[in-house]
């Protein structure tokens, strides 16, 4: 059994990066000892899943690219003219005609530029088609590993024998260790970003505490602030009218980082993430091994199982997804429980 399991890793670790996602592609690169798999991923139902999990994910892409582009385009373009603003109110009263103007049609820029990419996030609607075609495209992922899944041998396959484990090892490649990778590679990425905003946050923080200092070195003379800060504050070299700069800054800092968390789900998905790799990562071990012996006697019962349970897991990845996909499941095909007795939930 061990070469039967051998065997198919050997085939599967060989075919193209992409697995079933193409099947015709993949198929094509089988090895002739792999037909009976071939054979699956040709059926009808898994190259039409696989043409509509193409469309949805390009779609869902594009559409997430276009969001981020035109939310942070607003959102930085706003910074920048409220912090343009702020200097405009630092410049001296003798300072240069020049300098104004300037400052003011910078300002005036942004401010268009800001306003613009929000009224073109209102008309597009880029949010609600990525997360539509995300929810389309995560479910009709799952869809094409349970018709996978769920192909039997027919007498005229060439090793029939042989479908199961080649099955498996697929589905442990191209859905169990793909989706892990994913996860073990984005999660870092998300936690990096939320450091960062924690960053700016402090900063933002900071700064609004430091346009406070005029009031709260007013509470010196009621004896309510220590003398040496008082010292420390009275040392500090900003003009009056620094303060209020300073404040204006913090708050458009804030309001900046308010906008990116809304435009990016980095907070959310830094600790989503490490628990969908944690929870992978106790598929790959002795239970995988074990689930790979069935499947070289044969067991598909066994080998549903242990399916069902990883798509399950992936299913529940995203709440949002989750709810999409109920929603269009009708529309999609998604009644994987009762269609497929070998993935009864997957």
């Amino acid at each position: 059994m061990s070469s039967i399991t051998d065997d198919a890793k050997q085939i599967i670790n060989s075919a193209p990066a992409h697995g079933p996602l193409q099947p015709a592609a993949y198929a094509a690169a089988l090895p002739a000892s792999a037909a009976a798999l071939g054979r699956v991923l040709g059926e009808r139902r898994i190259v039409d899943a696989a043409e509509n999990f193409q469309a949805a994910d390009k779609a869902a892409i594009a559409a997430q690219k276009k969001f981020a582009k035109l939310g942070r385009r607003a959102a930085y373009s706003g910074f920048l003219a409220a912090a343009l603003g702020g200097f405009l109110l630092y410049l001296p009263a003798d300072s240069a005609e020049w300098q104004r103007t300037t400052a003011g049609l910078a300002q005036l820029f942004f401010l268009v530029v800001s306003l613009l990419a929000a009224f073109a996030l209102f008309l597009s609607k880029p949010y609600r088609t990525w997360r539509t075609q995300r929810g389309i495209a995560e479910a009709l992922r799952l869809q094409i590993f349970a018709h996978m899944m769920s192909g039997q041998p027919q007498p005229e396959d060439p090793n029939g024998s042989f479908l199961l484990p080649l099955q498996l090892e697929c589905f442990r490649r191209h859905l169990l260790h793909d989706q892990r990778e994913f996860f073990a590679r984005r999660g870092p990425q998300h936690y990096r970003t939320v450091l960062l905003w924690k960053g700016i946050g402090v900063l933002a923080i900071a700064l609004i505490l430091a346009a406070a200092l005029p009031e709260i070195l007013k509470l010196y003379q009621f004896g309510l602030l220590p003398e040496k800060l008082r010292s420390l504050i009275e040392s500090i070299p900003l003009k009056q009218k620094g303060y209020p700069l300073l404040g204006l800054i913090g708050g458009s800092l804030q309001g900046l980082l308010a906008a990116l968390t809304v435009i990016s789900p980095a907070e959310r998905n830094a600790h989503m993430y490490k628990i969908m790799r944690e929870r992978l990562d106790g598929y790959t071990g002795n239970e995988l091994d074990g689930v790979r012996a069935l499947a070289a006697a044969g067991d598909r019962e066994a080998v549903a199982r242990f399916a069902s349970k990883v798509g399950a897991d992936l299913a529940r990845e995203s709440s949002e997804w989750q709810i999409l996909q109920a929603v269009l499941s009708e529309k999609i095909g998604i009644h994987l429980a009762h269609q497929h007795k070998v993935a009864p939930s997957l």
